[in-house]
């Protein structure tokens, strides 16, 4: 297993393959996107952390027939092929405490709790995204990604103002408050 991209079989569907990942009582969260599921946007992949223990059966669940939804398969501790880069994609700490924290949406699949899905979004735009993210830096009026994936910074204040967050949503202000919070890597 060497590959983090799998496929959700054509045969399940997203939501079947919910229900059977539901059905194999595996700890997982959708990380970010999610809001829309079972229907994604186009070109959008699923990011999908799961605990070690059910990885084997969740990565055969996703093998069992040709794929139609893209899935980015992450474990807590960053197994060969459900890894970020060689690394765990969270500090396997923060990724088992954003499991144990998720919270089901829709009846569907379970989801990082809202504060969670604040820090691990804006852990992912100023650590893995990083100036890609297009977030502005601390003395720049202009983000230095002039066309980002998705509006982070946009994303990131709506988040904020229901968790009572207020800080500039900047690389260097979002690296202080998960710091503060203990999600720097």
């Amino acid at each position: 297993y060497t590959a983090t991209r799998r496929f959700i079989p054509h045969s399940l569907g997203t939501a079947g393959f919910f229900q059977r990942l539901q059905a194999l009582e595996a700890p997982h969260a959708v990380l970010r996107w999610f809001e829309s599921l079972p229907q994604l946007p186009a070109g959008e992949d699923l990011d999908l952390l799961v605990d070690d223990e059910s990885l084997t059966a969740v990565r055969e669940l996703l093998d069992s027939g040709p794929g139609v939804q893209a899935v980015d398969l992450y474990s807590v501790c960053g197994a060969p092929g459900a890894d970020y880069q060689k690394l765990p994609y969270y500090p396997p700490y923060l990724a088992e405490q954003l499991l144990d924290r998720s919270v089901m949406h829709r009846d569907l699949c379970a989801v990082p709790s809202p504060h969670d899905h604040f820090l691990s979004l804006a852990y992912h735009a100023v650590y893995h995204k990083g100036t890609a993210s297009g977030l502005p830096t601390s003395g720049q009026a202009k983000p230095v990604a002039t066309r980002p994936e998705h509006d982070y910074a946009k994303l990131l204040e709506r988040m904020a103002r229901p968790l009572s967050v207020t800080l500039p949503i900047t690389l260097e202000d979002l690296d202080a408050y998960l710091d503060s919070q203990g999600w720097r890597p």
